[in-house]
């Protein structure tokens, strides 16, 4: 959808203010280096979320608070983006049962800045030691990939 263009088109991490598409949203940017890497389970299907009430009740919720306490972050913007996402997916009732595992064994292993991407079972991870994360990921069969926040904005190539 294009709730998805916003993201690719804002540079750093970016924070939706208000709904809408590209132009129609506000958002706000954060600047940030950090590496990225992203646990792939299996996709949740968008309709049985956003058809239900109960859901949607839960995330808007959740997102409201969420966008209060992030307008006015300081000192090292993505760990917490990753902590204010953790306190999200705990209060929107997203999180299937595959996802809390992996959550538990990633805490278990030193990984805290870790939290569920909207809308999957899909995690996204700030690593405290990437090469041990992939050695794990890999000893535990979990497709991932790794990439890392970049501030600029897409540019056309040709």
């Amino acid at each position: 959808g294009l709730g998805s263009v916003v993201g690719q088109i804002t540079s750093g991490i970016e924070l939706r203010l208000t709904q809408g598409g590209p132009i129609k949203c506000d958002t706000k940017s954060f600047e940030s280096d950090k590496s990225v890497v992203i646990l792939l389970f299996a996709p949740l299907k968008t309709s049985s979320i956003i058809t239900s009430d109960k859901i949607m009740e839960q995330v808007t919720k959740a997102g409201y608070s969420a966008i209060k306490e992030a307008e006015f972050m300081k000192g090292d913007i993505a760990a917490e983006f990753i902590k204010l996402g953790q306190k999200f997916t705990e209060n929107c009732g997203l999180m299937t049962e595959k996802v809390i595992k992996a959550k538990n064994d990633l805490m278990a292993i030193g990984e805290e800045l870790n939290t569920m991407a909207m809308i999957g079972e899909t995690i996204v991870v700030i690593p405290k030691d990437e090469i041990k994360l992939i050695e794990w990921l890999k000893d535990k069969n979990i497709n991932y990939l790794t990439t890392s926040i970049t501030n600029r904005k897409p540019i056309i190539i040709k």
